[in-house]
């Protein structure tokens, strides 16, 4: 792995993120761009309601109204009028339209309550009234019965609609007709009533000033680039931050599973990850990560030493066995030679030759059928019949047929275990013949219980021999007799036997004792 991965993921972080970023900034200027856009143009223009004394003073000194004043007036639903002192209307935003021409002074008191009136200099005043092009529409209609454009409905007392021009559209509540919101730019329609006898007339148009809420660009802007300055600092920062706490566990575990790929099992601890050969708490997150690769690297490692012990262990039994077949062969191909010559043998050496070759070839059935039956068992192909068994009297019984008896010493508990007696045999043929091959005196054999298991043990006097050698006493690869010496046998006993005793469930291992070599054998107790 290059030097450079670590940066290259930090980058990855670093482009994901900003690429986050720069699609909600995209976002938010065509939400900008939209609203400024779809905004009517009017409604950039100052209402009724945000005139202040100052404005008024400094604007309507000569008394006069101008295209922008009629566009506050619309916008704000209503018209603007200049009163002199004597309650005379001498100018108005909307001549064309029936508003008052003169007030009282008792009236312009209530619209100063009700509405909005501003005193200029000390003999005008200025006057906004609420009248719409649907109170002119109605007015008309009051003067003349004619109906313009719009909708026209009739209610009754209870509120309910009894005529419509259009019925696509919906009921108006009797709130809604006689007060309608505060601020004329939060209607969609404009509404105007007349009382008629029992029923209610009204007139809808749409609001073409209608904007629910105030739009300021300029503030909008201010928000947005200040936002997304904020946004791409802690973008920045978080992405750091990102590459430093997991682009570098990441890294370190990357080249860890390299160098396990490469056969490598050293194990490092980076001072910026580790402390005291654990991971700092900030990486905690990883621990079960590198609690994981630490086991895999000892599994690895473990198995790599066995691995190369089985190697070297197939190469000496593979040796032991071409001699053990190449010995009895050549005796027999020997004798074969001899009994296939011109010299007349007499009955008595031909017997014997005979013999020999028997015998040689009996051997080599034996160990063929030794290493077919190994297979088997490693392969599950032999079936085992376990039945209750008292295990000490079924070790008598052996002990009293067995062709050296004289040499077995059997004592102990009576234990009841599950056993197939015919396989266990054989695992005793092994043990005790092995027992009996390599000792000259008695061969013990006891026979107790600790908690749940039976232990049969099998010692015999002999030399100790080394721990190595005690652990590869029952590999299949292992003949630990010296091939070089006429010892009976084939050298895979011990092995069928470790393969046998732990299809039943137990384990078999070989132990220095007292003088001498003991072979234990733990099987579970019969529940």
């Amino acid at each position: 792995m290059k030097k450079r991965s670590v940066k290259t993921l930090f980058g990855r972080f670093t482009i994901y993120f900003l690429g986050f970023y720069f699609i909600s900034f995209f976002a938010f200027v065509m939400t900008f761009f939209y609203m400024f856009f779809q905004s009517d143009p009017a409604s950039l223009h100052t209402r009724v309601e945000d005139l202040t004394t100052t404005d008024i003073e400094a604007h309507y000194t000569d008394h006069q109204f101008d295209e922008e004043d009629r566009l506050i007036a619309e916008r704000s639903g209503g018209v603007l009028q200049m009163i002199n002192d004597k309650g005379q209307v001498v100018q108005t935003t909307h001549p064309h339209y029936h508003a008052p021409t003169s007030y009282t002074f008792e009236q312009l008191l209530k619209h100063r309550q009700k509405y909005y009136v501003w005193d200029i200099e000390q003999d005008h005043h200025m006057l906004f009234i609420p009248y719409t092009e649907a109170d002119e529409q109605m007015y008309r209609y009051a003067k003349t019965g004619e109906r313009s454009d719009g909708v026209w409905e009739t209610y009754n007392e209870e509120g309910r609609r009894l005529t419509t021009t259009d019925e696509s559209t919906e009921p108006l509540r009797l709130e809604d007709i006689v007060s309608g919101s505060p601020y004329f730019s939060e209607e969609r329609e404009i509404v105007s009533f007349m009382q008629q006898d029992d029923e209610l007339i009204v007139v809808r148009l749409p609001n073409t000033y209608y904007l629910p809420v105030q739009f300021d660009p300029l503030s909008f802007l201010k928000w947005i680039v200040s936002f997304h300055l904020v946004l791409l600092f802690v973008a920045v920062l978080f992405s750091w931050w990102i590459g430093t706490r997991f682009a570098r566990p990441l890294y370190h575990f990357l080249k860890w599973m390299e160098r396990l790929s490469m056969r490598d099992y050293t194990l490092t601890y980076p001072k910026r990850l580790y402390k005291n050969e654990k991971l700092k708490r900030k990486y905690n997150l990883y621990a079960s990560v590198d609690e994981s690769l630490r086991d895999l690297t000892k599994k690895l490692q473990l198995a790599e030493e066995e691995r190369a012990q089985h190697d070297q262990l197939r190469e000496e039994w593979i040796t032991g066995l071409s001699h053990d077949l190449k010995t009895p062969l050549s005796s027999m191909y020997g004798y074969a030679v001899m009994l296939n010559s011109d010299y007349h043998w007499s009955e008595e050496e031909v017997r014997q030759f005979a013999e020999t070759i028997e015998k040689k070839a009996s051997y080599m059935n034996a160990l063929l059928d030794d290493l077919n039956y190994t297979y088997a068992l490693q392969h599950r192909q032999v079936t085992l019949e376990e039945r209750p068994v008292e295990l000490l009297h079924y070790v008598q019984e052996y002990s009293e047929k067995h062709i050296q008896a004289s040499r077995l010493n059997v004592q102990g508990e009576e234990v009841s275990v599950l056993l197939d007696t015919i396989a266990f045999e054989r695992v005793l043929d092994n043990v005790v013949s092995n027992g009996l091959k390599y000792s000259e005196g008695i061969v013990r054999i006891r026979v107790e219980r600790r908690n749940n298991e039976a232990i049969l043990s099998i010692w015999n006097e002999a030399e100790p021999l080394p721990e190595q050698l005690l652990q590869q006493m029952f590999e299949r690869y292992y003949r630990g007799t010296n091939t070089s010496e006429t010892i009976e046998g084939t050298g895979l006993g011990l092995a069928i036997a470790k393969q046998i005793v732990h299809q039943q469930h137990g384990t078999i291992v070989a132990r220095n004792a007292s003088g001498g070599i003991e072979i234990v054998i733990t099987v579970p107790m019969e529940q």
